[in-house]
């Protein structure tokens, strides 16, 4: 099917229709929530396992899918932005729905997803709206649609508001521009220990983790395996979210 397609058949899934994520104060969390509550499991981390030394860079992947027909997966870089997290995890989304895996090695349906996503955020009929009153105010409209400003570059050339030409100079100016913002620095402290757990697992996994050992499916060394976390810590976890 087309695109227009398939993310009508994505929206209707998800209990959510075009737009939605203008009105959401954070959309990654809400369609993340979305996908999991479907059977999608999503984890996002932004180093390996919880080695704050061993860094995910963006540069090589974004984000991947592992595909199950009991439990999907969805990784998302957790060190990419949030215009960027958003995207990939719809990018990815499209890869389930496929049925296929998506990974750090570009595949055939590479173009499709990312029409996919392209039009699940930005869909044509709303890009039209705000066009029409402000044309050309890529910045504006990509704050509207709470999206990188390359995708309303891609979402203009792919309907004919703009041509290849103005696209590609669009895209290196607006990368001399990302190149010319200083690098943010981290802030001391570390942030919350346990926010950052419940952020990289997933309430979906956590759950079903926790109940299991519960329920004796699970012996709770495994469960302590699988959350990263053991003893006095998985305690203040489930403790903290409620599981």
């Amino acid at each position: 099917m087309n695109v227009k397609q398939l993310v009508e058949k994505a929206y209707s899934l998800l209990g959510i229709k075009k737009g939605w994520q203008i009105r959401e104060a954070d959309p990654f969390t809400y369609i993340r929530s979305r996908l999991e509550a479907i059977g999608i499991t999503v984890f996002v981390n932004g180093v390996v396992g919880s080695n704050n030394n061993r860094k995910l860079l963006v540069s090589e992947f974004r984000g991947f899918t592992l595909l199950d027909s009991y439990a999907p997966i969805i990784f998302i870089n957790g060190r990419d932005s949030s215009n960027g997290k958003l995207f990939t995890i719809i990018h990815e989304f499209c890869h389930v729905l496929l049925g296929e895996e998506g990974g750090v090695s570009d595949g055939n349906s590479e173009p499709y997803c990312n029409r996919f996503a392209a039009e699940f955020l930005v869909p044509e009929s709303l890009f039209h709206s705000r066009w029409s009153e402000s044309p050309q105010a890529y910045e504006q409209i990509a704050k509207y649609f709470k999206v990188s400003q390359y995708v309303i570059y891609r979402v203009a050339l792919t309907h004919g508001y703009i041509n290849q030409r103005q696209y590609e100079l669009l895209v290196k100016k607006f990368e001399q521009y990302l190149q010319n913002i200083p690098e943010r620095t981290s802030q001391s402290g570390g942030g919350n220990f346990y926010a950052t757990a419940h952020i990289r697992l997933g309430e979906s996994f956590s759950r079903a983790v926790v109940q299991a050992a519960r329920a004796g499916a699970l012996a709770y060394r495994e469960a302590y395996e699988l959350l990263g976390l053991r003893g006095n810590t998985f305690s203040k976890y489930v403790n903290k979210y409620g599981f």
